[in-house]
């Protein structure tokens, strides 16, 4: 049986697992190297409980990286594929030096490095926002003065999720958001030597994501979300729904198009990629790519009924039947439904034993699933910082779009309204 490697697969990425052993290959997932205490193993066992019976076989990357190349070579794949953020270089690399189908190693930097996204954007014509990387608070002070003290983000440059990123407009939260980004450690475990900071473009966010074969991009989904901003200039994502292709409008359009003129800029061949946009009154301009999966823990099911398909198997499709992912592409965009994606906000740090918010939504038409909470469980809820310090992801879809909305806004309601409701305290 040929076997297929996945380097992390977690999240919506588990969903490999399925489309693998539907096409009569073996999935075996890599996991990356990790010196952190055991916290990386922890978050992978969390979302192994989500994942198809029998699990995959694991293998362990090791700390060097002729040694893994070595290991995954032994298991002789047909292809190595990234399941999550951290594992994008390592799966690129990995995939290009057993000579698979993959995208360019060279092109990397402006895969995963958002100042480098847009340098790519620039040099393709394209519109982009403009930023710097700054060392620290100083520099960053004089690139803010230097557009006449407008609104500006702060983030780190790699990264995913709105984690670290810092909306400011004083010179003092300039600061704080500058402070702490450098010198501390990312997402990935790496310490950041430099923040990026650029301006704020205010619109409406979009995410598009990609599939791509041979160079040629389809865009598989659309969705349109709002965060909401807290104290200190965080973002926190709210709601995501799926734009159905009824509901696309020359706007739309002209940002579906866009994204594959930014998938093509930064050198993309194969496979999928999440990215992130806005649009404003000049346009749809990049925020940031990710060059995997989208995240999100979104189900099989949830995105069969929002699109009639889901990523992770028309990805494979563009890796293994090129005819049949060039065909495919002739048909556009399409969509089977209307899917909303909610995501509970934890005002203050809280222990509970229940979650009665689950059973509410469990008794709703259109309800897929809940992640991240359950009913008649002790848990330690953090407060809400940034998407993955989230109260729990509840994901709705239905052929009937008026009651997917009714319900997402429901829980909604209920999250704005009766707060305390919603969890059980210990």
């Amino acid at each position: 049986m040929d076997k297929v490697v996945i380097v992390e697969c977690i999240s919506t990425s588990m969903n490999y697992v399925h489309d693998l052993r539907e096409r009569g290959l073996e999935p075996v997932i890599l996991e990356t190297y990790n010196d952190d205490g055991g916290k990386e193993e922890a978050r992978r066992q969390e979302n192994y409980v989500h994942m198809e019976k029998p699990l995959p076989r694991r293998i362990q990357a090791l700390p060097n990286y002729e040694d893994t190349l070595k290991l995954v070579r032994s298991e002789n794949p047909i292809l190595v594929l990234p399941g999550a953020e951290m594992s994008v270089e390592l799966a690129t690399n990995l995939a290009h030096d057993l000579g698979l189908k993959s995208n360019n190693p060279e092109n990397l930097p402006q895969m995963t490095r958002k100042s480098e996204m847009h340098e790519a954007c620039k040099r393709a014509g394209l519109r982009y926002i403009r930023g710097q990387m700054v060392a620290n608070a100083e520099e960053a002070i004089a690139f803010w003065e230097s557009i006449g003290r407008r609104d500006v983000v702060i983030k780190p440059t790699h990264s995913a999720g709105a984690v670290g990123v810092h909306i400011c407009n004083t010179e003092s939260q300039i600061r704080n958001g500058v402070e702490n980004i450098v010198g501390q450690l990312d997402m990935f475990g790496a310490v950041n030597d430099k923040a990026l900071i650029q301006e704020r473009i205010n619109g409406t966010e979009f995410i598009v994501n990609t599939i791509s074969c041979k160079g040629q991009n389809y865009v598989s989904a659309v969705y349109k979300y709002k965060k909401r901003a807290i104290p200190g200039g965080a973002m926190l994502y709210d709601i995501n729904e799926n734009i159905m292709d009824s509901e696309v409008t020359p706007e739309i359009q002209g940002i579906m198009d866009y994204a594959q003129k930014v998938v093509s800029a930064i050198g993309i061949e194969y496979g999928p990629v999440h990215g992130e946009y806005m649009l404003d009154d000049e346009g749809p301009v990049l925020m940031e790519v990710n060059c995997r999966i989208c995240g999100g823990d979104m189900s099989m099911k949830f995105l069969d009924v929002q699109f009639g398909h889901h990523e992770t198997d028309r990805s494979l499709e563009a890796y293994l039947d090129e005819d049949k992912f060039t065909e495919r592409m002739k048909t556009g965009y399409k969509t089977a439904g209307k899917g909303y994606f909610k995501l509970l906000r934890v005002l203050e740090s809280i222990d509970i034993v229940d979650a009665p918010i689950c059973r509410i939504a469990e008794k709703m038409p259109s309800f897929i699933s809940y992640v991240g909470i359950e009913p008649n469980k002790k848990l330690h809820m953090t407060k809400t910082v940034d998407l993955y310090t989230n109260g729990g992801k509840f994901a709705f879809a239905s052929h009937d779009a008026q009651q997917a909305k009714h319900d997402c806004m429901e829980i909604d309601r209920i999250e704005r309204e009766e707060y305390d409701s919603m969890w059980t305290l210990a």
